[in-house]
C-alpha cells in the first residue's frame, strides 16, 4: 500500500513540473498557418460538436485530439476530407487509423496563398490506475508555410478521468515540446457527459491559445443517437454554429459536418468521411471504470446453452457458452467492488451425470461472490429438475413461475447397445477389451451384465446423495421438501414454496422489482461489463501462464472443430507445436493443462 502511495505520489508531482514547465516558456511570433495546423487540425466527428471533445476523444482521431482516448480497446481507419468544397483551403485531408493503444493520423493542408505543410503524427494511450487515461504522440510537420521552410517535430500530452455515471474531465497540452517549430504551448480543457438512458452526449471545453492574443475561448457540443444507424450532432464556438451525423450503413460509417460563422459570408463549411472497422469500445467501459463507479447486479443466461470447455458456435448446435469463459466472467465481477451480487436466469440442463461436475464448478465460483457479500438472485424459469436446483440451491433468493414446479427430482444414465440390431441385419461385431469392465458402455459390446448394472447403479446413487447433501448444505431450510420428493414425484410451484424450496413465486418480468425490496437504488448490468480493461499485451512481456485445452477427442493431426453439428477434436501435431513454442519461450513461467 505503501508504494502504491509513493507511485501515485510520483506521478502527480511530474504531472505538476510539467505543467509548471509548459507555462513557463516564452511566448514566441507564430507562423499563423503553421499554427492553425498544428493547433486546430480537426475530425469529422469532432467537427460536428464544434471540436469540443478533449474528454470525448474515443474515435480513431484521438492521436490528434488527445491520444489519452486511444487507450480504450478498439480499432478502426478512415478518410477525412476536412474542406469538401475548397471553402477556405486548396486541399485539406486526412488518414486517421488507430488499433489500441497506438494511433497513427497523416494531415495535409494547402491553402489558396501557396501554404502547404503535412502533419504526421503517432501516439499511444493507456488506460491508467482504473479512473485515469493518459496518452502522448509525436507530430512531424514539414512544408512550406508563408515563404519559410517548415521542418520540426513537436509532441502533445493528454489526460482523461473518468469521474463516475458517465461524466468525464479531459485535460490536453498542445506542443509541450517542439523543436525546430516556432510553437508555444496551448491548454485545453474539456468536461463530457454521456446520458446512458437519453443517449444524449455533451461537451464543453476551455481553450487558452497563448500567444501573443492571450485568447481564451469555449467551444461546446452535443451528440444524440436517433437509432442504431443515425446519430446527430450540433455545436457552437464564438461566432460559428456546426451540426454533423453519422450514417452506419453495411461495413462502413459515413460522418458529414457542417459549419457557418456568423460574423461572414464566406459560405458553409463541409467536412465529410468515410470509416471502416468497429471503432472504439469506449461506450462499455465508461462508467464501469470510473472513479466513482455505480453499484449494480451483474445478469446471465445459462441453461441449454451451456457446455464444457470452449464455448463454440455452429450451423445447428446454436452459440453455446463454455464453462471456461463463464467461470472466468464470474471471477472477474467478483473481483469487482461495484458488482453488489449476481441475477441468473436458469433454463433447462441436462440430467446426465457429466453435468453434475459443471454445475459443481459454477457453485465453487459463486461460493466465493458470497463470501464477499455478493448477494445472488436465481430465477428458475420453467418446470425444472435436479441438475437446475442443484445449481439454485447456492442462491440467497430462488425465484419460480407460478405455474411452474419441480419434476424429475434424480440422475440418469443412457447407454445405447447396436450389437442386437446389427445381428439381426447379419453384421457381426468383435469387441476386443483389455480389462473385464472396460466395454461396458461401448455401443458396440454385448448387453449389461447384472454385474455391470450394479456397479452403475452405485455409481449414480452415491453421486445423487452427493449431490443432495450439498444442496441441504446450501439451503438447509429445504431438507424436508427434499425428502419429500426424493422418490421423484413432481410438485407444483406452491408445494415448492410451502416446502421451503423456492422462496418467490413470480415471472421474470417482475424479479427486479424483488431484487429492489432487498436493496434499493441498485442498477443491472450485463455480467460481460465486468471485463477489465488489459493494457496491451506489448506491455506484458513477462511471467505469463500458458492454458492449454485438450477439448473433445484426441486425435492425430491437427485440431478440428464441426461447423455443422458443433464439437472439438484435439490434434496431437498442435498439441505438441504448443508445448514447444511454451517450452522455448522465456516469457512462459509455467503451463496449466485442461482435458
Amino acid at each position: 500500500m505503501g508504494n502504491y502511495k509513493h507511485s501515485s505520489m510520483y506521478k502527480n508531482y511530474l504531472l505538476l513540473l510539467l505543467i509548471i514547465f509548459a507555462l513557463s516558456q516564452p511566448m514566441l511570433k507564430a507562423n499563423s498557418f503553421l499554427y492553425n495546423v498544428a493547433k486546430h487540425t480537426i475530425s469529422v466527428k469532432s467537427h460536428g460538436m464544434a471540436n469540443a471533445g478533449i474528454a470525448f476523444a474515443e474515435n480513431e482521431a484521438a492521436t490528434i485530439l488527445n491520444p489519452a482516448g486511444l487507450g480504450y480497446p478498439g480499432g478502426a481507419y478512415s478518410y477525412q476530407k476536412l474542406d469538401f468544397d475548397s471553402l477556405e483551403n486548396k486541399l485539406y485531408q486526412a488518414h486517421y487509423y488507430y488499433n489500441s493503444p497506438f494511433g497513427f493520423a497523416s494531415i495535409i493542408k494547402e491553402d489558396n496563398s501557396g501554404n502547404k505543410l503535412t502533419m504526421n503524427s503517432v501516439g499511444i494511450g493507456l488506460i491508467g490506475n482504473k479512473a485515469v487515461s493518459w496518452g502522448v504522440n509525436y507530430k512531424s510537420i514539414h512544408g512550406t508555410a508563408e515563404n519559410e521552410n517548415i521542418q520540426g517535430w513537436s509532441t502533445d500530452l493528454g489526460f482523461i478521468l473518468r469521474i463516475g455515471s458517465g461524466f468525464n474531465s479531459g485535460f490536453l497540452i498542445k506542443d509541450i515540446y517542439s523543436k525546430n517549430l516556432n510553437l508555444n504551448q496551448t491548454f485545453e480543457l474539456g468536461l463530457t457527459k454521456m446520458h446512458k438512458t437519453s443517449a444524449l452526449t455533451w461537451s464543453i471545453d476551455g481553450v487558452y491559445k497563448n500567444d501573443s492574443s492571450k485568447l481564451f475561448y469555449i467551444r461546446s457540443g452535443a451528440e444524440v443517437i436517433l437509432s442504431n444507424t443515425l446519430k446527430l450532432r450540433s455545436g457552437a464556438s464564438q461566432d460559428t454554429v456546426h451540426f454533423g451525423a453519422t450514417l452506419k450503413i453495411p461495413f462502413v460509417k459515413l460522418d458529414f459536418s457542417m459549419a457557418n460563422n456568423l460574423a461572414n459570408t464566406n459560405g458553409t463549411y463541409y467536412t465529410v468521411s468515410a470509416k471502416i472497422g468497429t471503432g472504439s469500445q469506449f461506450a462499455n467501459y465508461r462508467e464501469r471504470y470510473a472513479l466513482y463507479t455505480p453499484k449494480s447486479y451483474a445478469e446471465f443466461s445459462i441453461g441449454s446453452n451451456l457446455k464444457n470447455g470452449q464455448s463454440q458456435i455452429s450451423l445447428l448446435g446454436g452459440q453455446k457458452i463454455g464453462s471456461n469463459d463463464l467461470l472466468t466472467l464470474i471471477n472477474m465481477a467478483n473481483n469487482d467492488k461495484s458488482c453488489k451480487g449476481y441475477i441468473i436466469r436458469l433454463g433447462n440442463i441436462s440430467s446426465s451425470l457429466t453435468s453434475i461436475g459443471l454445475i459443481e464448478e459454477i457453485q465453487k465460483e459463486l461460493k466465493k461472490a458470497k463470501e464477499k457479500n455478493k448477494k445472488i438472485f436465481i430465477y428458475l424459469e420453467s418446470y425444472a429438475s435436479l441438475p437446475e436446483y442443484y445449481l439454485a440451491s447456492i442462491a440467497d433468493v430462488i425465484i419460480m413461475p407460478p405455474l411452474a414446479g419441480l419434476h424429475q427430482f434424480g440422475l440418469n444414465i443412457e447407454i445405447t447397445k447396436a450389437s442386437t440390431f446389427l445381428n439381426r441385419l447379419g453384421v457381426t461385431q468383435h469387441t476386443i477389451k483389455s480389462g473385464e469392465q472396460k466395454s461396458a458402455t461401448s455401443t458396440f459390446s454385448d448387453a449389461l451384465s447384472d454385474v455391470e448394472r450394479y456397479q452403475l447403479k452405485n455409481v449414480i446413487e452415491n453421486i445423487f446423495q452427493h449431490v443432495v447433501t450439498d444442496i441441504k448444505t446450501n439451503r438447509p431450510q429445504s431438507a424436508d421438501g427434499l425428502t419429500y420428493i426424493s422418490n421423484g414425484q413432481s410438485i407444483t410451484a406452491k408445494q415448492t414454496k410451502e416446502f421451503a424450496i423456492v422462496d418467490k413465486l413470480a415471472y421474470w418480468p417482475d424479479v427486479y422489482d424483488i431484487v429492489d425490496s432487498y436493496e434499493k437504488n441498485i442498477s443491472y448490468t450485463p455480467i460481460t461489463s465486468f471485463i477489465p480493461i488489459f493494457d496491451s499485451y506489448l506491455f506484458q512481456l513477462h511471467n505469463k501462464i500458458a492454458v492449454i485445452e485438450v477439448d473433445g477427442s484426441i486425435m492425430l493431426g491437427k485440431n478440428t472443430s464441426n461447423f455443422i453439428f458443433g464439437g472439438y477434436t484435439s490434434g496431437a501435431e498442435d498439441f505438441e507445436q504448443a508445448i514447444k513454442y511454451i517450452k522455448n519461450n522465456p516469457t512462459y513461467k509455467g503451463v496449466i493443462i485442461r482435458i
